[in-house]
């Protein structure tokens, strides 16, 4: 088991207790949740399972949505770093691709298209 494994079944384990405690699960659900969990040992098998439980399991959803998250503010910290190094050699470039990345619309593989530098940038 990796350190991903237990760092999403410990974010799995937290949803289950406040679920419970908020009593959008009952028992029986987090007793089943629970088996399941100890029969996983791998993050990709266990979020999987997460995903498609979610549909009988709401509070799961939430893993989901922390993920997107998460994968968003890494996505701003790397083309952040890569605009400070770009500014220094064109800053007009730099400007003009800050910009388009801080819209809340921003998606990273078009700009990764549309900037072929931010690509190979991204990729090392």
């Amino acid at each position: 088991m990796t350190d991903s494994y237990h760092d999403l079944e410990k974010k799995i384990k937290k949803l289950m207790s406040t679920a419970l405690q908020a009593g959008t699960a009952t028992v029986e659900d987090i007793t089943f949740l629970a088996y399941i969990l100890s029969k996983t040992t791998e993050a990709i098998e266990l979020n999987f399972l997460a995903q498609h439980l979610a549909e009988k399991y709401p509070f799961l959803s939430e893993l989901a949505l922390e993920e997107k998250q998460e994968k968003s503010v890494a996505k701003d910290a790397k083309v952040q770093e890569f605009i400070s190094h770009l500014v220094q050699t064109d800053p007009a470039k730099a400007a003009e691709i800050g910009m388009k990345a801080s819209r809340p619309d921003a998606d990273l593989d078009l700009l990764r298209i549309e900037y072929p530098e931010l690509d190979s940038y991204l990729n090392n």
